[in-house]
């Protein structure tokens, strides 16, 4: 039994506990944001109502007092947009589960773009070193002109503009943060994770290049047209890690970027219907002005998408559109295709790249494509393996007749037609033959495989 000394001692130790955590004003709303004594830290409690002000105010305080922390506790919190300037530190939650942000439905004046010249999102992080970790975001009709939602979460540089022309720079993180769309792909946000320049978008800026550092880890989008669309410049480093992607119509996508990319055991999985195109991971270089390089790792993910016989799917493109001319250097390795109707890797007007060491485990047909309009050379296909019996319309492995100087390996049970010209087709590999193979020339065609393969569309 306790006797007073003791009951005592311990309301002291109760009495220096609450001073331990006891908080400071910082200028906001002091019945929900508050700093530490330490000044390590922000914590903002969801207001049960808009709590977009809150936000705002404790991630301008970050950034003005150097805090490296704006913590939100467990709830839902209801904003509107909020951009954060330079923020050099982590806004997180308590978890996924825990701590959500909900985009308000017709909260965001996304017709501004053109005047504010920034794309439509509800978070952006724009400049410095921003980190999002440990909670959940949930967006559906944000804008209030019925316009679409251009990204959930933007990280950029400065406004667009078209002098005083610069290199934008942001280093940014994603951790453990899920994106749900809880509308539908005509309604709901375009993309959960958008990372490029303000410029892209806006004709006649000059500020078009983002430079830094990207990651994205052990995260989760679902239902959104594009999972994580990035265009980063200067050889940039990007890590796309431990992800999954559902029901997106596109993953991850990257158009005209020059990066240094990993994308690695993510899990990428899409049931496409209703005449939709749908493609897991795809590299675009489209137009005139297109970065002289990038290099894109696609290793040890899981890909499992399926299609009906309206729509088309892809799991990894890499492709070429118009006059790009770009040296993209893509490698597939050590990959699992589970796919059902839907083609494994292709790669339009674009030479230098690999695909080896992947397992191949659809019942239906999923052909790897090596085509173009103008000549694709240097493609290795090696050391992949075939797990069950291929239903081929075509050749597993299919070389256009603008492909040439290309290898593919022994022993990997596949059917190769071959269109082109001078290609290594080593080992005892069965060739469908063609009534265009004796010829080789004129456009590329993949009319064996039927309209549905031929590359998608562009995206922008």
């Amino acid at each position: 039994m306790f006797n007073f000394n003791q009951k005592l001692f311990g309301l002291v130790i109760l009495s220096i506990s609450f001073n331990a955590t006891a908080s400071t004003s910082v200028g906001c709303n002091d019945s929900y944001v508050s700093m530490s004594d330490s000044k390590l830290i922000i914590e903002v409690a969801p207001t049960n109502d808009d709590d977009t002000v809150n936000l705002q105010c404790a991630l301008d305080v970050a950034t003005q007092m150097g805090v490296p922390v704006v913590r939100l506790g467990q709830g839902d919190y209801y904003i509107s947009e909020i951009i954060a300037y330079n923020f050099n530190g982590t806004l997180k939650g308590r978890s996924r589960s825990s701590t959500r942000l909900l985009v308000k439905d017709f909260s965001i004046y996304c017709q501004g773009e053109l005047s504010q010249k920034r794309i439509s999102s509800a978070l952006k992080f724009a400049g410095g070193k921003p980190s999002l970790n440990t909670l959940q975001i949930i967006a559906g009709e944000s804008c209030q002109d019925g316009r679409q939602l251009r990204s959930v979460v933007h990280f950029t540089g400065g406004l667009a503009r078209s002098s005083n022309c610069s290199n934008e720079v942001i280093f940014g993180v994603v951790d453990r943060v899920d994106i749900l769309n809880s509308s539908d792909y005509e309604n709901g946000p375009r993309a959960a994770i958008v990372v490029q320049a303000e410029g892209v978008v806006f004709p006649g800026s000059c500020n078009t290049n983002l430079l830094g550092t990207f990651r994205m880890h052990r995260s989760g989008v679902e239902n959104v047209n594009i999972g994580a669309q990035i265009a980063m410049h200067g050889g940039a480093q990007v890590d796309v890690s431990f992800n999954q992607f559902t029901d997106n119509l596109y993953g991850v996508l990257m158009r005209n970027s020059n990066q240094s990319t990993t994308i690695f055991k993510n899990t990428i999985t899409n049931s496409v219907t209703d005449g939709n195109e749908s493609v897991g991971v795809f590299i675009i270089s489209s137009g005139v002005n297109v970065p002289a390089k990038n290099n894109i790792l696609v290793s040890r993910n899981l890909f499992e998408i399926a299609t009906d016989t309206l729509s088309s799917g892809w799991a990894v493109v890499f492709a070429q559109y118009g006059d790009a001319r770009s040296e993209i250097t893509g490698v597939v390795s050590g990959n699992v295709f589970d796919l059902q109707n839907t083609v494994s890797v292709h790669a339009f007007d674009v030479s230098n790249g690999s695909i080896s060491a992947n397992q191949f485990m659809s019942p239906d047909y999923a052909p790897i494509i090596i085509d173009g309009d103008r000549g694709v050379t240097d493609w290795t296909i090696t050391a992949n393996t075939r797990m069950e019996d291929t239903i081929s319309a075509g050749g597993d492995v299919f070389l256009g007749n603008q492909t040439s100087l290309s290898i593919v390996g022994p022993n990997q049970d596949f059917n190769v037609e071959d269109l082109g010209v001078s290609n290594y087709i080593l080992g005892p590999l069965p060739i469908i033959p063609s009534e265009t193979n004796s010829s080789k020339t004129g456009k590329a065609t993949v009319n064996s495989l039927g309209d549905r393969f031929k590359v998608p569309q562009d995206v922008f």
